[in-house]
């Protein structure tokens, strides 16, 4: 009877060895899979070509970024003079042709080459907010232009985190009153056309519509403008941000 028991117990301990070692062999398979590693490594792979494929052009005297494709050119001001010193007269800017160099495009007849991504900072000396200045100009080539109304879709936004004002200029894009035109007491004076279509500011032709926005940071007014049609430009003004 005891060989029996011993033997009873001999068989016991060796059956609880065997599923021992079958469940601790199934445990470390299920811990550690051998695609663990491989799919990580893949994603790290691709978030660093990814990376790669841009280039970020950083402004510290404004202290904004914005983040374009690699092998893109970008200019720093009209004239594509990079090393211009004065940091004033700096702005970021990407033309028609550099934009159609890059997706390997030759211009024929009805491809827009007056398209561009312009980023254009300048202190605000005048005497109200960019969103108060955007509005007036607006207001002043409806009021005194002859054409047709370039301009549509306008209203309030938040951009880049800052209160801003936007509208969307079809065939021409003109600012008016960015300098000059104010009456003895130091206002605004709105009521002299004449004074304004003088000091009208900048403006230019457009062969397909822009957005246009105005906002103020840190006591700079910022003038954005860019083909919203060109899915290229769009996606590099999403990556504008500030970086004080």
């Amino acid at each position: 009877m005891y060989k029996r028991f011993s033997k009873n117990i001999w068989l016991t301990f060796m059956v609880t060895i065997l599923i021992t070692i079958i469940v601790t062999g199934c445990t470390n398979i299920v811990d550690t899979p051998s695609t663990t590693s491989s799919d990580s490594d893949t994603k790290a792979d691709k978030q660093e070509v990814v990376l790669n494929e841009a280039n970020t052009y950083i402004n510290n005297f404004y202290n904004f970024s914005i983040t374009f494709p690699k092998n893109l050119e970008y200019c720093l001001n009209d004239f594509c003079q990079n090393d211009i010193e004065d940091k004033d007269l700096q702005h970021f800017k990407i033309d028609s042709y550099q934009l159609l160099k890059y997706l390997g495009i030759k211009p024929t007849k009805g491809t827009p080459t007056l398209s561009s991504i312009e980023i254009a900072p300048r202190k605000n000396l005048l005497n109200m907010s960019a969103i108060d200045f955007a509005k007036r100009s607006l207001k002043l080539n409806r009021q005194y232009r002859s054409e047709n109304d370039y301009y549509s879709q306008e209203g309030e936004t938040i951009f880049a985190g800052e209160s801003a004002f936007e509208f969307t200029a079809t065939g021409g894009f003109e600012e008016r009153g960015a300098e000059g035109a104010h009456d003895e007491s130091g206002t605004i004076a709105v009521k002299d056309s004449t004074m304004f279509i003088e000091k009208a500011g900048q403006g230019r032709s457009l062969e397909e519509p822009h957005r246009v926005i105005y906002l103020d940071h840190n006591g700079t007014m910022y003038r954005i403008l860019y083909p919203i049609n060109n899915k290229t430009a769009v996606e590099i003004m999403s990556s504008f941000k500030f970086t004080d």
